[in-house]
C-alpha cells in the first residue's frame, strides 16, 4: 500500500523480489549450477541486498516528499508576504466608528 492509499502492483514489493531471487537460486541448485551451500549463501546475500535497496528507496521517497512539502510551504509564505505587501498599498477608508 502506498502513502495515498492505493495498492501498488505485487512486483513492486520486497517480498516478491526476495521470493523470486530465492526461486532462481533454487533452480540453479537443482540444475547443479550451484552447490546447495553456495546457493544458500547467495540467497541470503541477495535477500539482504533486496531489503537494503528497498530501505534506501523508501528513504529517497521520504526525502522527495519532504522537499516537495517544504517547497510548497515556502512558496505559500512568499505568496502570503506579497499579498500582505499589496494590501498595505490599498487606500484606507475610515471605519463606521471613525466617521
Amino acid at each position: 500500500m502506498t502513502l495515498n492509499g492505493t495498492i501498488k502492483p505485487g512486483w513492486h514489493t520486497t517480498e516478491f523480489w526476495v521470493v523470486l531471487i530465492g526461486k532462481v537460486f533454487s533452480v540453479l541448485v537443482t540444475l547443479g549450477v550451484l552447490s546447495a551451500s553456495a546457493g544458500a549463501d547467495l540467497g541470503t546475500a541477495a535477500a539482504n541486498a533486496a531489503v537494503g535497496i528497498s530501505a534506501i528507496l523508501a528513504l529517497l521517497g521520504m526525502v522527495k516528499h519532504y522537499v516537495a512539502a517544504r517547497t510548497t510551504a515556502k512558496n505559500l509564505a512568499v505568496l502570503a508576504t506579497k499579498n500582505l505587501a499589496a494590501l498595505a498599498t490599498l487606500p484606507t477608508t475610515p471605519g463606521p466608528t471613525e466617521r
